[in-house]
């Protein structure tokens, strides 16, 4: 199966949340994680944990789509700087 893109997650995550972590941070490129519960809810947060507040531009449905994609709870995704993404992607 072919990679959505070449974003690396720490751990790796499944395309779903590739994909809704790309969107939410073409509109918040602040945004570093992601944490998902077993209630479906999450939250995109940045380096130092503050997070946006979203609005209109946010495709929640592709949130949701990445929460369905998450087999275990609590689940964090963290993207991995690209500086360091030589190293993981080794791994």
């Amino acid at each position: 199966m072919e990679a959505v893109s070449a974003m690396v997650t720490d751990p790796p995550a499944p395309d779903a949340v590739i994909a809704a972590l790309e969107h939410v941070r073409s509109i918040f490129p602040e945004v570093v994680m992601v944490v998902f519960q077993r209630d479906t809810r999450w939250q995109y947060m940045g380096q130092d944990f503050d997070h946006p507040v979203f609005d209109d531009r946010v495709n929640t449905g592709i949130l949701e789509d990445a929460s369905a994609a998450v087999e275990e709870f609590p689940a964090v995704f963290e993207v991995v700087p690209e500086e360091e993404q030589v190293t993981k992607k080794g791994n």
